[in-house]
Formats: structure tokens, sequence, C-alpha cells
């Protein structure tokens, strides 16, 4: 199982204006990790689009005639990271909290 960590544009940019706006000093070279809440395993994630989209889950569009891909492929991660240093320093609140909410805002949009 390789997991992923997303993160919605609306959330970046609200971790950006909670860093810039707070009274806290700067970060002194910290590193922050602007994921959501939930890393998860990308076929839930496709899954969940899929349910919302109500379509069926296909396993591969690949055809023998698709070039090589280059470099290294997206399928090769699998990392869980964390995101409470930025919570707790600067008071970070997430407007889709896990892929879920995020896939839902999404649909929303695009309706």
């Amino acid at each position: 199982v390789k997991y992923v960590n997303r993160i919605l544009v609306d959330d970046i940019c609200g971790a950006l204006l909670a860093a810039v706006s707070s009274d806290r000093p700067t970060s002194g070279g910290r590193v922050y990790n602007l994921v959501d809440d939930d890393p998860a395993p990308r076929s839930e994630v496709t899954k969940e689009a899929h349910r919302l989209l109500g379509t069926e889950s296909s396993k591969s569009t690949k055809t023998g005639n698709a070039a090589p891909r280059r470099g290294t492929p997206r399928n090769t991660g699998n990392k869980r990271c964390r995101n409470q240093r930025l919570k707790d320093d600067y008071g970070w609140k997430l407007n889709a909290p896990t892929f879920r909410e995020g896939l839902s805002i999404l649909l929303e949009l695009v309706n």
C-alpha cells in the first residue's frame, strides 16, 4: 500500500496567511509540511472520487501505444507527512481536513 498526501490550494493559502499575519517570530529555518490530516492510499482516494462522481473505477487505462514516462514515476512515493507543527505554531486550520472533504469541495466547484 502506497500512501499519498494531498492539500487544497485554499488550504495552502490559509497556511501562508496564518504564517505572515502571526505575531510569532519567523520560523528560524523550521520546515512546515503543508498536507491534509489524512495520508491515505492512492487507491482509497480514487475510490472515493469515483463514488462521488457515480462512476466505476477501472484498473488501468494504459495502451500499448503510450509514450514511456521519463523521470521518477508518480506511483513510487510512499510518505505519511504530518502538519501538526504548523497548527501548533500558527493556529492553522484546514478547510478540508481529509481527502473526503477536499474531493467534495472540488466537486461542488465544478458543478
